[in-house]
């Protein structure tokens, strides 16, 4: 079992012992059903084979009423057992269960439900908004190279700050896409240990108005500095006990606003963090973050060490505080506004240009669905941008003649 030394389990765990007690203690379920005639399952296209079979047991001890709400097209979570051909298999299992298309889009005016059904299945019953608060924003469609990302993103913010919007996330897939949209070139790893690069996204996320995010990563950090040593069971214990502590709460707001500058030097802000986290922590032990000293096969040049932190860890937002994220933190958001970068290479886990269309009669692939998810999010404006080598007649037999495409004398003016 998973972390089993330790004194944990995971969920694909937990479930498997919830069932296992069901098969074996058939008794406990049928309590269960009586107390809980009626089960409604959100988000159940996540659900995994173990989980499917709980419920199915509980069926069979006596459950009276089980629902599955959810849609297939934003399962996102293979890699976690998610299965979402198990959510498909009911739904068209017409003789013992009972399917309900749910096609009304509240959230979207039709040109971005437009965009994104392009990736449903042939045959798919289609999607309507009923959303009555369209401003009318056009879907808007850029064109990037190697040194206009920043100015992409630049005409983004201005949009949404001129429309008033107040909700935007900017997502993109790989860290190499993120780097040449803030203008940053490679990544440097300064130090051994993780603890610091956890700390600088933390702030970056402080910085970006993500704040729960924030507090939420500077207080796993503090509590395995005080509870080191500790079993990793009792350092989540105490995670958790200190989560509605108001005073621990307000110190950790404190370290976010007060850790040294990136202003300075990567050696100096290392020297100057640690002394700090041992100081605003009360730590009897120093902290070390084991900063490098030789060069390492192009990941670390030792010069670096003498140049300014901030040059090497750019923020993770845009100049209007715009986060830059991935696909799957926006999941199960509605955004006033989605920017959405796509690849140019194909690979794995990249999203392409190539990558948005139909999948005729088959399930689309987790990619797809990665771009649906992403392009389902906006209440108002859907903005998309993909490479130069991508024409406009390209675009245009895509998306249709509406898109609003961003030239770049726009960009540069």
């Amino acid at each position: 079992m998973a972390n089993s030394n330790l004194g944990l389990i995971t969920t694909s765990d937990s479930a498997f012992i919830a069932y296992s007690l069901l098969r074996d203690q058939p008794k406990i379920g049928n309590w269960l059903a009586l107390r809980f005639p009626h089960i409604i399952v959100d988000e159940a296209q996540d659900t995994s084979a173990v989980q499917h079979a709980l419920f199915e047991k509980l069926a069979e001890l006596g459950l009276l009423n089980l629902e599955f709400i959810g849609d297939p097209y934003q399962s996102l979570y293979e890699w976690r057992d998610a299965d979402p051909e198990l959510f498909n298999t009911k739904y068209a299992d017409a003789q013992n269960w009972q399917g309900l298309d749910l096609c009304d889009n509240r959230r979207s005016p039709q040109r971005i439900i437009d965009c994104f059904s392009i990736l449903r299945k042939q045959g798919d019953p289609a999607i309507y908004t009923t959303c009555n608060n369209d401003i009318g924003l056009p879907v808007m469609v850029y064109r990037y190279n190697k040194t206009n990302s920043p100015l992409i993103v630049q005409h983004f913010d201005q949009l949404c700050e001129e429309s008033r919007l107040e909700d935007n996330q900017i997502v993109v897939r790989g860290n190499a896409l993120k780097n040449q949209m803030l203008g940053k070139s490679v990544d440097q790893v300064p130090w051994k240990k993780d603890l610091p690069y956890r700390i600088i996204d933390a702030k970056h996320k402080y910085e970006g108005n993500e704040i729960k995010a924030a507090i939420e990563a500077i207080r796993s950090i503090a509590v395995l500095l005080i509870a080191k040593g500790k079993e990793m069971v009792d350092i989540k214990e105490l995670e958790q006990d200190l989560k509605t502590n108001n005073r621990f709460n307000a110190l950790l707001l404190n370290l976010l606003h007060d850790l040294p500058s990136f202003d300075q030097t990567i050696s100096d802000w290392t020297t100057s963090t640690q002394t700090f986290l041992k100081e605003r922590l009360d730590l009897t032990e120093n902290v070390n973050f084991e900063q490098k000293e030789r060069n390492y096969k192009g990941k670390f040049d030792k010069a670096i060490l003498n140049e300014p932190l901030k040059d090497h860890f750019k923020r993770s937002y845009s100049d209007s505080k715009i986060p830059i994220t991935t696909v799957h933190q926006v999941k199960g958001k509605s955004l006033d506004s989605i920017l959405v970068f796509f690849n140019e290479k194909k690979h794995k886990d990249n999203i392409t240009f190539s990558d948005i269309e139909s999948s005729g009669q088959e399930f689309p692939s987790e990619k797809q669905r990665i771009i649906y998810v992403a392009l389902s999010r906006p209440k108002h404006l859907l903005a998309m941008a993909f490479p130069e080598s991508i024409t406009e007649d390209d675009l245009k037999a895509k998306f249709g003649k509406g898109i609003q495409l961003v030239t770049i004398e726009e960009l540069e003016n």
